[in-house]
């Protein structure tokens, strides 16, 4: 899948409370990130989920879309 080099950046944005791909995005760390959640976005979706890997994804998706849809 790839690897997130350490750098100074990373450091500092976790010292910021903040995503290093937002606080730095040209850095090494965060660039790392997006590419490998470019490769994550063109995984094919299952049509039903088997009960394993795929079956927590489609939990965890679901669950980010009911949260982005409810109000507080």
């Amino acid at each position: 899948m790839g690897a997130v080099p350490h750098d100074d950046y990373l450091r500092k944005a976790v010292q910021r409370q903040q995503a290093v791909v937002e606080a730095f995005p040209r850095s090494r760390s965060a660039l790392a990130f997006r590419k490998m959640a470019d490769k994550t976005d063109k995984w094919p979706l299952p049509n039903l989920a088997s009960g394993q890997l795929e079956f927590f994804v489609e939990r965890l998706i679901h669950a980010g879309q009911d949260m982005v849809g409810s109000t507080v």
